[in-house]
């Protein structure tokens, strides 16, 4: 069964890195680009990266999933912390055209740390959840 899992699973990421990067294309333009949700992409880039962990967690703590379960997290790795986290700045800086480049590198960075706080606190959120509906 875990076989099969990861089969579809890794079939589900690589249709959504294709998804993303056609929509990556269809938004090269700063206008079409300004237009889409930073808040949407940051989203999904969180529940990639919430389901990177899980799936590290399980070929940790479950050896014989090791290798199945490898392609997976490969792949949400892949898709959060390369596409869409380049996406998340692509549209920073296309809402944000006149900035200088050291400007500009100072947002990419307040990008990035805003993303892994928001990730750090929702795995607080689920670790502390979880403490308090097991007692």
């Amino acid at each position: 069964k875990a076989v099969n899992y990861s089969v579809w699973q890794t079939l589900a990421c690589l249709v959504q890195i294709v998804l993303l990067l056609r929509q990556l294309h269809h938004t090269q333009s700063a206008s079409a680009a300004s237009r889409v949700s930073i808040l949407c992409i940051g989203a999904q880039g969180i529940i990639d990266s919430l389901s990177t962990i899980f799936h590290i967690s399980l070929c940790v703590f479950i050896q014989s999933l090791f290798t199945a379960f490898l392609s997976i997290v490969f792949f949400k790795l892949l898709i959060f912390a390369i596409i869409e986290l380049k996406y998340m700045s692509i549209i920073n800086s296309a809402r944000q055209p006149n900035l200088t480049p050291e400007n500009s590198r100072r947002q990419v960075t307040l990008l990035h740390a805003r993303f892994y706080a928001a990730f750090f606190a929702t795995l607080m959120f689920f670790y502390v959840f979880r403490e308090t509906s097991t007692s």
